[in-house]
């Protein structure tokens, strides 16, 4: 399987946040989350990509495409509160 995500302990703000990734297109799709930021990090804590978020949606699709294979933390921020969750791309 070419995915997987783990949650952080204290993440229950964002206990029904689903992050999924399309290892096809490597799309980032996030549900259940209305957000202000979401950043993509290396496993070095490089900063990779961030997106703001402007809208109350809380369906997000991120484009990931342009990352080489490797492991990649994701941070979800809202209200000063932020999860992590760790995805691989193949």
């Amino acid at each position: 399987m070419s995915e997987s995500f783990v949650s952080e302990a204290d993440d229950s703000f964002f206990e029904k946040t689903v992050v999924h990734l399309n290892p096809s297109y490597r799309l980032l799709d996030i549900r259940n989350a209305v957000l202000d930021k979401i950043s993509v990090y290396d496993i070095l804590g490089q900063l990779q990509k961030a997106v703001v978020i402007l809208t109350n949606r809380e369906e997000h699709v991120i484009d990931l495409s342009q990352l080489s294979k490797g492991t990649y933390f994701i941070v979800l921020e809202k209200d000063n509160k932020e999860a992590r969750r760790k995805i691989i791309i193949n």
